[in-house]
């Protein structure tokens, strides 16, 4: 466990123990975890994040996190992405195979996004 937090940068975990109970505290940082995310997400999509813009970073971030993607619930979810830009980046990561589109339609209402594996 030491050496698995020394590896992200993270304090060393505290432990105490007494007679009557045993406490263990890991400490986190918001730093830390979103390069971790950043992290794993690229292992994942074999791409690196920093050629993309915002919005396409962030709805990767958002189908990582939720495992899917609906298209209206990623435009509400950030308040600086415009529908058209939220609609672009969509397609540029499927462009890219980064995502893939699930739909029964070209314009259906019931369309949502994964990562592409």
């Amino acid at each position: 466990m030491y050496k698995n937090m020394e590896e992200y940068f993270l304090d060393d975990p505290e432990y105490v123990a007494t007679n009557a109970f045993t406490e263990l505290t890991l400490r986190n940082n918001i730093v830390m975890r979103n390069s971790r995310r950043k992290e794993e997400i690229s292992e994942i999509t074999n791409y690196d994040l920093a050629k993309l813009t915002y919005p396409e970073r962030a709805a990767l971030i958002y189908v990582y996190e939720h495992k899917e993607l609906r298209p209206k619930e990623f435009i509400n979810s950030n308040a600086k992405l415009y529908p058209s830009t939220a609609r672009k980046a969509l397609s540029d990561l499927t462009k890219l195979d980064l995502l893939e589109r699930n739909s029964d339609s070209p314009t259906s209402p019931n369309t949502y996004y994964t990562l592409k594996k």
